[in-house]
Order: C-alpha cells, then sequence, then structure tokens
C-alpha cells in the first residue's frame, strides 16, 4: 500500500510540474467550483470550493486547499459533514487529504479521509478510505468511499478549444 500511494504521489508531482511549463504570466490561481456525488453506504451529494494553482500546458495539474460540504438524501436520517482539505491532481491522477465531520443526528463523527484515483480534466474518480478520530461512529457512514467529482470554471474549459 505504501509503495502504491508513493507511485501515485510521484506521479501527481510530476504532472503538476511538467504541465506548467506553457502557462505564461497569467494569473494560474483559481477558485473552482467542484460538486460531485458519493457512495459509502449511501449516496452522499457534496460541493467544494477549489482554490488551487492551475498549470496548463504541454499537461494540466490543479494543487490547492478545498472546502466542502456533503449531504445525503435521505429525510428520515439526514446528515451533513462540512469539510477542509488538500488537493493535488493532474495527468491521470488524482489524490485528496480531507478533514470531514459528519453530523448525525447532532453528534459529531469527525474522520480523515485520504483518497486516490484517477483525473480527467473536468474532474476526477476517487476512492477513499473514512479513518474515524472521535469515539463516536456514525452506524449510516460507512468507511470505504468512491466519489465522482467535477471542475467548474469558465477559463479552465476554455483551454479545451
Amino acid at each position: 500500500m505504501k509503495k502504491l500511494f508513493c507511485t501515485y504521489l510521484i506521479v501527481g508531482f510530476f504532472g503538476v510540474s511538467a504541465a506548467g511549463q506553457d502557462l505564461g504570466d497569467e494569473d494560474k490561481r483559481k477558485l473552482i467550483v467542484s460538486p460531485g456525488i458519493a457512495y459509502q453506504g449511501q449516496v452522499f451529494g457534496e460541493v467544494n470550493l477549489f482554490y488551487a494553482d492551475v498549470y496548463l500546458g504541454h499537461g494540466y495539474g490543479f494543487l490547492g486547499p478545498r472546502l466542502g460540504l456533503e449531504a445525503n438524501f435521505r429525510k428520515d436520517r439526514f446528515i451533513y459533514a462540512p469539510k477542509i482539505g488538500f488537493e493535488l491532481s493532474g495527468m491521470l491522477i488524482a489524490l485528496r487529504t480531507s478533514a470531514v465531520g459528519y453530523v448525525d443526528d447532532t453528534k459529531l463523527d469527525l474522520r480523515i479521509l485520504p483518497e486516490a484515483g484517477f483525473d480527467f480534466f473536468f474532474g476526477s474518480l476517487t476512492y477513499g478510505y473514512n479513518i474515524p478520530v472521535l469515539s463516536y461512529k456514525s452506524s449510516e457512514v460507512k468507511n470505504h468511499k468512491i466519489s465522482l467529482s467535477a471542475r467548474i470554471h469558465p477559463a479552465i474549459w476554455n483551454e479545451l478549444k
């Protein structure tokens, strides 16, 4: 597992550094809206703000902090989760780490969520494992998480033209 994580990290950093060579003098820091959907025992929707260094050129890369909110779609047991994290993605590799606070029936379930997966310029598909930090662990939120998220920013999408 350590070797796989180190490989993702090295390839991700290489992708980001190689991608930024043709950007020019344009401001690289962008505020990106990143909506998504995730499955972790039940379906959660999410919205994130991603303040990223954006590298475009021979390749692409995104690097920066994320602030967001997840929520499930159940009326009988509504769970929401503010989160803060950091993302490194580019050239087919996506790596993220977040601290997520699931609020279930007024109880806090704080977890650390490392994620790794595939990046496709417009978004990413990742697998994550929720690591509980506090003694309370919600039975409604499973440890394994699969998420699909998009990136919405006009300047980035214009690069595809």
